[in-house]
Formats: structure tokens, C-alpha cells, sequence
């Protein structure tokens, strides 16, 4: 019987998950990066003395009960991480060093907003609110798109018409 095999072109996230999950379902697997380091934007370099973490963790989620903690589990990389929960998600600086914060905890960022500016009261609201929104959303991961039955397409339409607010 011949081997199966695939070949991933791309080591990032998706590239090294779907080589684990080959590998899982009796695949030989051949992963191809052009970086010197696996990882994509899961990984932090330095620039001029920044350290710029791309990692999209905080995306795809990595508190137990997230429908992407499954995958994290599955792939052998949940049972001994550490997490670290930041204050905030970045720091911008202006030209004259004045840092811009944007937190991770919508109700602290909402109030650091309003600090800021408090005449843009509702826009600030409208922004946090949507931050809020996002942050409780299910997305449904625990099957391919082809093979959702009515009430999986109730739920991503659900979905769907709750991130409206990124037009803007």
C-alpha cells in the first residue's frame, strides 16, 4: 500500500496545524517555511529596539471553554503554556513620545478613552460596545462550512450580522 503524504507550503499557525493534524490521520508530512523560524505571526521579533509580538492568540482565544481551545489541546500545546494576560494590547507613541494605550479590558479602555476626550462620549461607547460584542461571539469551528446543517447557518448568520460595526 502506498504512503500518504502532504506537503504544507507555509509554517505558520495553519501551516504546522494542519501538518499535526496529517500526521494525526496516518499522513507523512512535509512542512516548507521560507523564514528561518517557524511560527508566522505567532512569533515576536526586534525592530530598533521594539519588541513587536504578533502573536494572534488573543484572536483565536486560549481561555479553556473558547471554541479554539480545542484546537490548542488537540495539538499538544495548551497542557503546559503559560499565559500571560496583558494590561493592554499595544502602545502607540506619537512623535513627541506621548503613549496611546489601547487595553485589553474593554471597561478599562472605555475609561481611558473618556479621559482623553470625554466630548466623544458616544463614539467611545459605541466602540467599546463593540468591543464587548466581539469578545462574547461563538464562532463556530467544530466543523467545515460544507456540511453545516440549518441550525449551524442560524448561528453564523447570527454571527454575521453582529460585526456590522467593522465597516466603520
Amino acid at each position: 500500500m502506498k504512503e500518504k503524504s502532504i506537503t504544507i507550503i507555509g509554517g505558520g499557525l495553519t501551516g504546522l496545524s494542519a501538518g499535526c493534524y496529517g500526521q494525526m490521520n496516518g499522513y507523512q508530512t512535509s512542512i516548507f517555511e521560507m523564514h528561518s523560524m517557524a511560527g508566522g505571526v505567532c512569533t515576536a521579533w526586534k525592530r530598533k529596539g521594539y519588541t513587536i509580538d504578533g502573536a494572534v492568540n488573543w484572536v483565536a482565544g486560549t481561555r479553556p471553554g473558547i471554541e479554539f481551545y480545542r484546537f490548542w489541546e488537540e495539538l499538544g500545546a495548551a497542557p503546559n503554556w503559560k499565559i500571560y494576560n496583558h494590561d493592554f494590547y499595544m502602545v502607540n507613541e506619537s512623535r513627541e513620545g506621548e503613549p496611546f494605550f489601547v487595553y485589553c479590558d474593554a471597561d478599562r479602555f472605555e475609561k481611558y478613552l473618556l479621559e482623553i476626550s470625554a466630548k466623544d462620549k458616544s463614539v467611545i461607547k459605541k466602540l467599546t460596545g463593540a468591543i464587548r460584542t466581539v469578545s462574547k461571539m461563538s464562532m463556530p469551528v467544530d466543523k467545515p462550512q460544507e456540511s453545516y446543517g440549518i441550525l449551524d447557518k442560524v448561528k453564523l448568520l447570527k454571527m454575521i450580522t453582529q460585526v456590522g460595526f467593522f465597516k466603520k
